[in-house]
């Protein structure tokens, strides 16, 4: 499946004509959609805001080497990974995918 760039939809809406206020709600719900694998930065760009996000995870403990994603916190004020859980190494990140909608 090819990968569609959002800022590409973004682009073709605008070119199409659409009107401010249908513009502004299809941005948004673009926005919204779920990132993928190709969108991992590296810690070494850090968010911009703390928060959660989906990072990809290195863990040392005595059963030895481990990797796995997990949801883990980001503190922009100390620049920090921090969680409730065993010390971790985060090596990348992405946004969490948006809450599904309840009625």
């Amino acid at each position: 499946m090819e990968k569609i760039e959002k800022n590409a939809v973004i682009q073709a809406i605008l070119k199409s004509g659409i009107d401010a206020n249908h513009y502004s709600l299809l941005k948004g719900m673009i926005n919204a959609l779920p990132t993928t694998t190709d969108e991992w930065v590296s810690v070494e760009t850090p968010p911009k805001e703390s928060g959660r996000y989906w990072c990809n995870v290195k863990e040392i403990n005595d059963l030895g080497n481990s990797c796995f994603q997990w949801n883990c916190y980001y503190d922009a004020k100390v620049n920090d990974w921090t969680d409730n859980f065993n010390p971790y190494t985060v090596t990348h990140w992405t946004n969490l995918l948006p809450q599904p909608l309840t009625k």
